[in-house]
């Protein structure tokens, strides 16, 4: 997607979800071999309040099973998990209000994504998004 595709995509699942929280796949910081920046972006969306409380996301996560899995792609704590938190609604809020809205009559990302689908450029997103975050 390009920003104004992203734009159209984030104030439409806005529009439908309007508290949501957004979390990176990865970040540069990470402690790999290989230093990556973040391609994908993972939304969780809710029309009631998302509360960020740490110790009740602690306390549960301690209690999963497969912990060993999540250990293993580095996201073995809540810390971990947190540290892919890009942004909430709150902080977002004015980013896309003048994007246009994808509905049933206006399919924008039907059409423009199969023209796009060599052109991948994530970081053209993530950058307007930091850019955005760091004005706010």
């Amino acid at each position: 997607m390009d920003v104004n595709d992203f734009k159209s995509f984030y104030n439409t699942f806005n529009s439908v979800f309007p508290n949501n929280i957004a979390f990176a796949n990865i970040k540069e910081d990470e402690d790999t071999p290989v230093k990556f920046r973040t391609s994908e972006i993972i939304f969780i969306g809710s029309k009631n309040k998302i509360e960020i409380n740490k110790e009740k996301l602690k306390e549960n996560f301690d209690k999963l099973k497969t912990k060993e899995y999540l250990d293993a792609i580095k996201l073995g704590s809540i810390d971990n998990i947190l540290h892919l938190l890009l942004f909430t609604n709150e902080e977002m809020k004015d980013y896309a209000e003048e994007a246009r809205l994808i509905t049933d009559n206006n399919p924008i990302l039907e059409f423009s994504t199969s023209r796009k689908v060599l052109y991948q450029a994530p970081e053209e997103v993530i950058n307007d998004i930091e850019v955005f975050l760091k004005s706010g």
